[in-house]
């Protein structure tokens, strides 16, 4: 939320989105990479919830990265009034798993893990596809700016307590 809000406010000041979208593109990095750090206090709860077996947890992990990054994207073209073209986007993600889950139960080669593949294939070639026309956008690619990653916390941090009092009554 934090990048189409405070994007779309750089976007009608600046013309551009650079600096909210790679100060929390790396933010998201980081995020990524404290998960992928602690994984082995999590996961095995993750995993028993999910009720995944070790050869699955891969392409689930793979997902949520995917997706986090699509998500950013997302975030970005709505930011930038590209309204139009996050919703082709999003179309094509899901034409594409849906192709795809099509093929795997045609040819009986259906599994978790390359359903879950699929899903986080398609989430990051769409994010790549979609910052092709947004280029001139992000350019020129900053620095991660503190003043910058303040706003994004100051923004984000009132929302954690949402999300989890939402998460905890939807269990």
């Amino acid at each position: 939320l934090s990048v189409s809000a405070l994007g779309g406010a750089e976007f009608i000041e600046h013309g551009r989105i650079a600096n909210v979208f790679w100060t929390r593109l790396g933010i998201l990095i980081l995020n990524l990479a404290l998960l992928a750090a602690t994984g082995r206090w999590w996961l095995p709860w993750c995993r028993s919830i999910l009720h995944l077996d070790a050869t699955q947890a891969g392409p689930v992990l793979a997902y949520m990265g995917a997706l986090a990054l699509w998500l950013h994207v997302q975030q970005t073209l709505i930011a930038a009034k590209r309204i139009a073209l996050q919703a082709a986007f999003t179309l094509i993600d899901r034409v594409f798993v849906l192709a795809c889950v099509i093929a795997f139960y045609a040819t009986a080669s259906m599994s978790v893990e390359m359903v879950v593949g699929v899903y986080a294939l398609s989430a990051l070639l769409v994010s790549v596809a979609a910052l092709v026309p947004l280029r001139h956008l992000l350019m020129p690619v900053v620095a991660f700016r503190e003043h910058a990653t303040a706003r994004i916390l100051r923004f984000s941090l009132p929302l954690l307590p949402g999300g989890g009092a939402d998460f905890a009554v939807s269990q």
